[in-house]
């Protein structure tokens, strides 16, 4: 099962601003590099994937043209979001049971 999150980026050309759909498949997990050898493991990294693009001047309209964007501009936009990833949504935390 995979969350989504809408990000805004800027294309290539440094000029025209965009915001994305990214779907998140796996948060990963942190390396163990403690220990025994055979304790260690290498860990797993983020895995994920942008489902759409579209120019943010549309973001609020429902048939905004998709664009396509390169493989350059893709890597770029995941990267920045598994560098920089959303704040964890834990609910509603105002339980005051102490």
């Amino acid at each position: 099962m995979s969350e989504s999150f809408f990000r805004d980026a800027i294309r290539d050309d440094r000029e025209t601003e965009i915001q994305v759909e990214i779907a998140v498949s796996s948060w990963g997990c942190a390396a163990q590099t403690y220990g025994p050898p055979e304790s260690c493991d290498p860990g797993e990294p983020m895995e994920v994937e942008i489902v759409d693009a579209w120019l943010l001047a549309d973001a609020d309209k429902a048939d905004a043209p998709r664009l396509t964007l390169t493989d350059a501009e893709r890597e770029r936009i995941e990267l920045e979001f598994m560098e920089n990833p959303p704040e964890p949504d834990y609910g509603d935390d105002s339980w005051s049971g102490w």
